[in-house]
């Protein structure tokens, strides 16, 4: 602990995304760290052992915090609801010409269960599930995947959605009703 008069400030904040277990103090991670004073080792390091749980190649969120007496911290969330959609459609890419060219399929299910993990971050904790399923159905579109609905339950799928449907209708007459 440094001592009480010496005050380590926040000299830099970065925002990057980094590839869970293959961070390496080679470009462009490597210079980007070395402008600011920061180990690239010790990170690199440090930022493998935090993300070998995830599958290697995740894209990670980090959020590198570096102090003017060069040390630091950093903060990592789960992979980007991006590498979520295209690694359950199967896709390596998007499309370049979004809403026009469509270059794989989802299903809502993977939607849902994709949203389900993203609620867990701290950009979606006061979001409904709701909420995180229609962004991961934009992130979806952006990437050029069509939603489907899922062959098998097709009819239980449609009642509940219905059912969805009609609850949010009547929460929004009640609303008008009350304004």
């Amino acid at each position: 602990m440094p001592p009480k008069d010496k005050v380590v400030k926040v000299a830099h904040i970065l925002k990057m995304h980094v590839q869970a277990g293959k961070a390496a103090p080679a470009p462009p991670l490597g210079p980007l760290l070395g402008q600011k004073g920061v180990n690239t080792g010790t990170f690199c390091k440090e930022f493998n052992e935090r993300t070998k749980a995830y599958i290697e190649g995740a894209v990670i969120p980090t959020k590198l915090t570096v102090m003017s007496d060069r040390s630091f911290t950093f903060e990592s969330t789960l992979p980007t609801a991006a590498w979520f959609v295209k690694r359950a459609a199967g896709v390596a890419k998007g499309t370049a010409h979004r809403g026009q060219i469509w270059v794989g399929e989802i299903t809502i299910q993977q939607i849902y269960e994709i949203a389900k993990r993203k609620q867990q971050d701290p950009a979606f904790l006061r979001t409904s599930l709701q909420g995180v399923c229609k962004s991961i159905m934009g992130t979806a579109h952006c990437c050029g995947l069509r939603i489907v609905l899922p062959d098998e339950n097709l009819e239980q799928f449609e009642g509940k959605a219905k059912e969805t449907v009609a609850a949010s209708t009547d929460s929004k007459k009640e609303k008008r009703a009350t304004a």
